[in-house]
């Protein structure tokens, strides 16, 4: 639900500010004359002329991450207008506030879940930066309209209120801030610099933001970029202010670096450093990166902590190399021990192959007060060899920053880099000048503009982080008396090393009953990747409907947190989520399934469709049945336990039977010169050798039978009805011999009068819908009915025929189904899908447009 209500607000938005870009061009524009100089970066004039009728996203609440294949989450905000910068709150790290033009403002207050409450300004301009002191308190600094310096609010409460706005400094382009996060002398100082008609202005507060005053201007200073940051001065915490100011031309810059050790009363000049070059290609005199405007800021941050390198001054910055126009940029790091007075020789932060062919620019960086790592992050273009689109990386160093770890992919979904349809104005296009990054002792916090839906989406992600699933996204239960168990997995990281821990919550509570969640082994998981069992049980006659339970795992300072869900179906029937099973994927038992083995040999394992010869045999290969894929459940002889096979694999607990259920699986066995059988049993109770006391079925291979077709087995289960039950499949070698047969196993399922897993009737019919939304970029859905069980295949056509796509093909019970089709790979056309289930086949059109 709300995934497609967020495709719905993109696109009004294009459609609408689209609109209104026709109009106001037709109309003319009164353009700000700094548009076309290159020494200033405000927004175009043309921009802020629309930016009353700009459909802001109206949602006051956000918290549904975009999530990738693997398992990583980005965190989409809404539609603003770039040029975001982040704050967290020092001392609670799930505390954070996000801020991008022109005023448009992000809180959470869990690290997960997004809301917006914009402050009242006088007038604002955009160019929007933030700060966090010591005490907690939040800084939100943003230039005036018409631009003659800044205002800003306070808020004690992460931005749920907001004071009334002061005057902070003096100037008319490009601001910055920065707060004294320390317990120094002091402590909640706030600093703040500001492009002022060929110099620098610097003012201050020294009473946690209750009146700014302005102290004294620096220069040199002709270009946008001045920065500010807080560091130690001797044992000083937060005894060094340091500020830098941008000079020379666009395309050789000249930074010059000032210090202050009295807490912001007076700045001295340390030295002037001629660091970067062109960063791309000079268009109308300005840097650009695929049209893309863009300008070597010179980034800085300094090292609060205790650490080895302690009071270490960082510059970051973009820089072409080999240096010259045209040429593509790095990102570069520089450091000072010495407060500025010297650098040290550049240290390339990016560490692709070959990096004179890719463009990395538009770095943010901080240094964490607490363990000194200095965070980067950055624009990329290394996945895609035409340049043209790029994604978010990251890295940090934790040696002062003489070199970085493996860079990071940080966003999810490539972004074409010049947006013609975001809504920027100029050439090269203005589409935002910065973006931002914080951390806390374990983990920063990114936020970024993004133009993957051809917009100016916001977006925050976490670095480090860890990847999370659940191993099934449902699971249908009895109001009493079930069990069942999934897996929270995390099935990789990003250069996370701490613990994971998950708690839950269900919605809604239950009328009657319980619906008990337990750990049976802790809520921790202590070394990740890896997967965390949740056992789900039932009692005292829950009434049937549909819960959702919610699973948060987060960070041990609750950070990174994510959260899955999983709807739990009470009373749904038969038709398990956990079937029909064909051991497809490399997890094995899979999700719920389990092993027995009183042989004390391996049991049985996963092959793969092919392999040969069979395993511990010299001969043979391994087959599927009809209908089946790529692998089967497979067992064989005892290499090294008792002289007895006695090989077991059990279903999941089954819940809700029937009287009209059956279970269906195929089987078939290699030949095997001794005496040997397969027993099928059943547990009512649990999934012991002891509790599997229901003998469904006994299957006897006679010694020299080959017997290696195929056979599909059926087994009635209504005298089970109502009850929940686990099925296993027993191997047994009967001969008194380490030896035995080859038993493959395949396409078990439960059949019936089902409902499926969201509690609707089985379809009569077999249907294929038509796909929505349709025209579509690039996600669509595809829903489809099968009103018998049976092999069913979805594929994806271009218009000359060539398939492009295979979007299921597998054997499915009866129900409705739905898939996701993503054509972010495929160019703007007609395109066609087709169904096939047994006798019914069906075609259907569908419309990309990109």
């Amino acid at each position: 639900m709300k995934k497609s209500k967020h495709n719905f607000k993109v696109m009004h938005f294009v459609f609408v500010f689209a609109l209104v870009s026709v109009i106001s061009f037709s109309i003319g524009f009164n353009n700000n004359p700094w548009d076309a100089d290159p020494n200033f970066d405000g927004i175009p004039q043309e921009v802020l002329d629309n930016l009353n009728q700009h459909p802001q996203t109206p949602d006051n609440f956000m918290s549904d991450p975009v999530t990738d294949a693997d398992g990583y989450d980005n965190f989409y905000l809404g539609v603003d207008f770039a040029e975001g910068h982040i704050s967290m709150n020092p001392n609670n790290p799930q505390q954070m506030f996000v801020a991008y033009n022109i005023n448009n403002t992000w809180y959470t207050n869990n690290g997960h879940d997004w809301y917006r409450n914009n402050p009242s300004f006088p007038s604002s301009s955009g160019d929007p930066v933030t700060a966090y002191d010591g005490a907690g308190n939040l800084y939100y600094d943003n230039m005036k309209s018409p631009i003659s310096g800044t205002w800003v609010v306070k808020s004690t409460n992460n931005s749920t209120t907001w004071s009334s706005a002061l005057t902070f400094n003096t100037g008319n382009d490009k601001n910055w801030i920065a707060a004294d996060q320390t317990n120094g002398s002091y402590q909640n100082y706030v600093y703040g610099v500001m492009t002022n008609s060929g110099t620098a202005s610097f003012s201050r507060s020294t009473n946690q933001g209750a009146s700014f005053s302005f102290v004294q201007s620096m220069s040199p200073h002709s270009l946008p970029g001045a920065m500010v940051a807080v560091g130690p001065y001797g044992s000083t915490n937060g005894g060094a202010v340091y500020a830098v100011t941008n000079s020379g031309s666009a395309f050789s810059s000249t930074y010059t670096f000032f210090r202050s050790t009295n807490g912001g009363a007076s700045l001295t000049s340390m030295s002037s450093q001629n660091f970067s070059n062109y960063v791309g290609t000079n268009v109308n005199g300005r840097n650009s990166v695929q049209n893309m405007r863009t300008r070597p800021y010179p980034f800085i941050a300094a090292d609060n902590s205790s650490g080895t390198y302690r009071g270490r001054l960082y510059i970051v910055y973009a820089s072409n190399q080999p240096a010259g126009n045209g040429n593509k940029p790095d990102i570069f790091c520089r450091y000072s021990t010495n407060g500025g007075t010297t650098f040290s020789s550049e240290v390339r932060v990016n560490d692709d192959a070959n990096s004179q062919n890719h463009n990395q620019w538009h770095p943010a960086i901080w240094c964490d007060v607490q363990t000194g790592r200095l965070y980067v992050q950055w624009m990329d273009t290394r996945d895609t060899p035409t340049s043209d689109s790029a994604l978010i990386y990251a890295s940090y160093s934790d040696d002062g920053g003489q070199t970085f770890v493996t860079n990071q992919k940080i966003s999810n979904k490539k972004m074409r880099i010049n947006c013609s349809s975001c809504g920027g104005g100029g050439t090269p296009r203005y589409q935002g000048d910065y973006n931002g990054i914080v951390s806390n002792s374990k983990v920063s916090a990114l936020t970024w503009a993004d133009f993957r839906n051809n917009n100016f989406a916001s977006y925050v992600a976490y670095f480090p982080d860890y990847a999370m699933k659940l191993s099934t996204a449902s699971i249908t239960i009895p109001g009493s008396g079930g069990n069942q168990t999934v897996q929270m997995q995390v099935p990789s990281v990003k250069l996370y090393s701490d613990n994971v821990q998950v708690s839950h919550s269900i919605s809604p509570t239950p009328g009657a009953g319980n619906i008990n969640i337990g750990y049976p082994s802790g809520q921790t998981l202590s070394s990740p990747p890896g997967n965390l069992p949740i056992q789900i049980t039932t009692s005292g006659g829950v009434p049937n409907g549909n819960y959702t339970l919610t699973v948060t795992s987060q960070g041990p300072n609750g950070t990174p947190v994510h959260k899955r869900e999983l709807t739990i179906n009470v009373g749904g029937g038969g038709g398990s989520s956990a079937f029909p099973e064909s051991f497809e994927s490399v997890t094995f038992p899979p999700p719920g399934w389990g092993k027995l083995n009183p042989d004390g040999g391996p049991g049985w394992n996963r092959q793969t469709v092919g392999t040969s010869p069979l395993p511990g045999w010299t001969g043979g290969v391994i087959t599927a049945p009809p209908g089946g894929e790529n692998a089967v459940a497979f067992c064989t002889w005892n290499t090294g336990g008792s002289s007895d096979n006695d090989q077991w694999i059990y279903t999941p607990q089954i819940s809700g039977i029937t009287s009209s259920d059956s279970l269906t699986f195929w089987m078939k066995r290699t030949y095997s010169a001794y005496l040997d059988e397969v027993q099928v049993r059943l547990s009512t109770t649990t999934p012991t050798v002891g509790g599997f006391s229901n003998l469904l079925l006994t299957k006897t291979y006679q010694a020299g039978n080959d017997d290696s077709n195929w056979t599909r087995y059926s087994i009635p289960l209504g005298a089970y009805a109502g009850q929940s039950v686990y099925i296993a499949w027993r191997e047994k070698v009967t001969d008194n011999f380490t030896n035995g047969a080859a038993i493959s196993l395949d396409l078990v399922n439960i059949t019936g009068t089902v409902l499926n897993v969201s509690g609707e009737e089985i379809p009569l019919t077999y249907s294929l819908s038509q796909n929505f939304p349709n025209p579509f970029n690039p996600m669509t859905t595809i829903k489809y009915s099968v009103a018998s069980e049976t092999l069913v295949t979805l594929k994806i056509f271009d218009i000359t025929g060539r398939e492009v796509a295979t979007l299921v093909n597998s054997p499915k019970m009866p129900g409705n189904y739905e898939v996701n089709f993503n054509a972010s790979n495929l160019s703007s056309g007609v395109y066609f899908y087709k169904l096939e289930a047994g006798d019914f086949i069906d075609t259907k059109r569908m419309l990309l447009v990109k």
